[in-house]
C-alpha cells in the first residue's frame, strides 16, 4: 500500500478474501511486504494512491514464470480466508459452451500480481486447458512495471497473445487497433456485454460499440471499523443505509483518549479516490461533459467536510499515527474506522501479523439527498489483434471472463465476480466476515462509479485532483481555491486526444 501522497497506475484484481484490490499498487507498482506493509497489488482493479492491495493465502506457485502449461495440468486447491466460508470448487470441463478454435495453437498469456495471484490465474489456465486440451500456454507475468514493459512489446510487436489491460491503457490501445475484437466470439457462444456490470465493461467497448475487453473482477471501498472499539465507546453502530450524517456522529463518538495516544474515530485520506465517493453520493461530478466539475459548491463543501473531520482531530492521516496507510493504522488500533476495500481482508487475517483487530464493514454512508455512490476499481482479460491464433485468443480471454471461472475463483473467496445475477452464489450465503463483505462489495458494481477519470491521461488527472487535496490538509489553499486549479491542470488533459 502506498501513502495518500504515492500514485499508483492500476492494480489488477480485488480480492475479497484474498482481496487484493489495489488501491496502493499497479501495473507499474513495485509491492512491499512485511507486516504494517501495505499489502502488495495482486489481482483487482485499482483503488486509489492509498488502496492496498494484498493477496491472501494461495496454492504454492509451482510454476516457474514463462513455464508452459501441458493439457494434463490441474486446478490446485486454495486456501480460504480466515473468518470466511468458501464453497466447493466445482468446475465441469463439459458443460462450458466452447468457440471453435484454430488446431494445434499456442498462445502466450501475460499479467502483473505476486505469486497468489499468479497461482490464480495458473488455475484458471488449467481449467481452460480441460475445456481445450490441444491448446498450449505459456503464461508470463509480470510482477513489476508491468505496463511499461507490454507497451515496449506492443510497439515492438512482440506482444502476447493474451493479457491484462488496464481502463487507462484501454483508451491507448483501443483506438490504435492494438486489441482483438471479442464481439463475434462472444456472439458465437451465445454471450453479449450485457452478462457483465454495465460499469465495469463499458469502458472496454470502443467508439465503434465493439468488444475489446472482458472484465475480470473489481473491487470498491466499504466502511471498515473495529467491533471491539465500537463497544468501548458507545458509538452508534455503522449499518447499511446510514446517511453522512451519521457518518460523522459515529467519527465523532468513536475518539478515545488524548495526545499520543489518542484513538481517532477515522482515517482520512486527502485523496480523490476516498472522498470523492462521498462527494459523489451528494450528487457531484468529477468530470461532466469532458470537463473537471468537482470544484461545484457541492465538491467544494464535501472537501470542506471531509478536511474539518482531520481539522476537528475527530479523524486522522495514517502518516501522523505512525501508519503507511488507513489499514495499517486500523491494525495499530489507532483509528476506529477507515473507507478501504477487500484488500483490507488478508490484511486484517494475517496470522504472522497478529494484529488481533475484529472488524466489520458496512456500505459507505448516503448523500445529503440519499444518494448511494462508491468507486470501482477494475480490469481486464484482452487479446491481440496480431495474434497467430485469433480464434483462440478470444476463446481464452472469453473463457477467463466467463460465469464459470470466475465461480470457481469465487469460491476460493480471493475475487469478486464482474458478472450479473451472482448474489445468490452459494459463497455469498456464507455466514462468515468475508462472505458478508464480499457480497456487500459484489452489489456496488450496481451503482459505483469506475474510478477512471480522465481517459489516457487518468494517472495525471487523478494526480492534479490529489495535489489539490493534500494543498488543503496542508493548509496552504481552502477547498474552493484548491479544486479551482485543479480543474485548470485537469481541463486541458481531457481535451488531449
Amino acid at each position: 500500500m502506498t501513502k495518500s501522497t504515492k500514485w499508483t497506475v492500476l492494480p489488477a484484481l480485488l480480492v475479497i478474501c484474498s482481496m487484493i484490490l489495489s488501491a496502493c499498487g499497479g501495473p507499474d507498482a513495485t509491492p512491499t511486504t512485511g507486516a504494517g506493509a501495505a499489502p502488495t497489488n495482486t489481482t483487482a482493479a485499482a483503488p486509489a494512491a492509498d488502496t492496498p492491495t494484498t493477496a491472501m493465502a494461495a496454492p504454492t506457485n509451482t510454476a516457474a514464470a514463462g513455464a508452459v502449461m501441458t493439457p494434463t495440468q490441474v486446478m490446485t486447491g486454495t486456501t480460504p480466508a480466515a473468518g470466511g466460508s468458501t464453497g466447493a470448487v466445482k468446475f465441469d470441463p463439459t458443460a462450458y459452451k466452447k468457440n471453435a478454435i484454430e488446431p494445434n495453437a499456442t498462445l502466450r498469456v501475460s499479467s502483473w500480481g505476486d505469486t497468489s495471484e499468479q497461482q490464480v490465474n495458473r488455475d484458471a489456465l488449467a481449467r481452460f486447458n480441460q475445456v481445450y486440451p490441444d491448446v498450449k500456454i505459456t503464461y508470463e507475468p509480470q510482477p513489476d512495471n508491468y505496463q511499461t514493459k507490454l507497451l515496449a512489446e506492443i510497439k515492438g510487436g512482440s506482444q502476447p497473445d493474451v493479457f491484462y489491460v488496464d481502463p487507462g491503457t484501454s483508451y491507448q490501445l483501443i483506438p490504435n487497433g492494438v486489441l482483438l475484437d471479442l464481439t463475434p466470439a462472444l456472439q458465437e457462444t451465445g454471450r453479449s456485454k450485457d452478462d457483465y456490470f454495465p460499469s465495469l465493461i463499458t469502458t472496454f467497448i470502443g467508439k465503434d460499440g465493439k468488444i475489446y475487453g472482458l472484465p475480470k473482477d473489481f473491487g470498491s471501498l466499504a466502511l471498515f471499523y473495529n467491533t471491539d472499539m465500537l463497544a468501548a465507546s458507545g458509538a452508534p453502530a455503522p449499518k447499511d443505509g446510514w446517511t453522512q450524517d451519521d457518518f460523522h456522529t459515529f467519527v465523532q463518538k468513536s475518539v478515545q483518549g488524548s495526545g499520543q495516544t489518542q484513538i481517532y474515530g477515522f482515517e482520512t485520506d486527502a485523496n480523490i479516490e476516498r472522498w470523492g465517493a462521498f462527494a459523489m453520493a451528494n450528487g457531484a461530478k468529477i468530470i461532466d461533459n469532458n470537463k473537471c466539475a468537482i470544484n461545484s459548491q457541492i465538491g467544494v463543501d464535501t472537501l470542506t467536510w471531509w478536511y474539518q473531520m482531520y481539522k476537528d482531530k475527530i479523524a486522522t492521516q495514517a502518516s501522523d499515527v505512525g501508519a503507511g496507510w488507513a489499514g495499517e493504522a486500523l491494525a495499530k488500533k489507532r483509528v476506529a474506522s477507515a473507507s478501504e476495500g477487500g484488500w483490507m481482508i488478508p490484511f486484517l487475517n494475517d496470522p504472522k501479523a497478529a494484529f488481533g483487530v475484529k472488524y466489520d464493514a458496512v456500505p459507505l454512508p448516503v448523500g445529503k439527498s440519499g444518494g448511494k455512490a462508491d468507486l470501482l476499481f477494475f480490469n481486464a482479460w484482452s487479446a491481440s489483434a496480431k495474434s497467430k491464433y485469433p480464434k483462440a485468443a478470444a476463446a481464452l480471454a472469453l473463457f477467463l471472463a466467463s460465469r464459470e471461472n470466475e465461480d470457481a475463483i469465487l469460491q476460493t473467496g480471493f475475487a469478486l465476480p464482474t458478472l450479473v445475477g451472482m448474489d445468490n452464489d452459494p459463497f455469498f450465503q456464507g455466514t462468515g466476515t468475508v462472505n458478508k463483505i464480499s457480497k456487500l462489495i459484489y452489489q456496488t458494481a450496481s451503482y459505483g462509479t469506475p474510478s477512471y477519470f480522465g481517459g489516457v491521461n487518468d494517472s495525471q488527472v487523478k494526480k492534479s485532483l490529489n495535489d489539490a487535496s493534500q494543498r488543503v490538509f496542508a493548509g496552504q489553499q481552502d477547498p474552493k481555491a484548491a479544486l479551482d486549479q485543479a480543474c485548470q491542470e485537469i481541463d486541458p488533459l481531457l481535451t488531449t486526444p
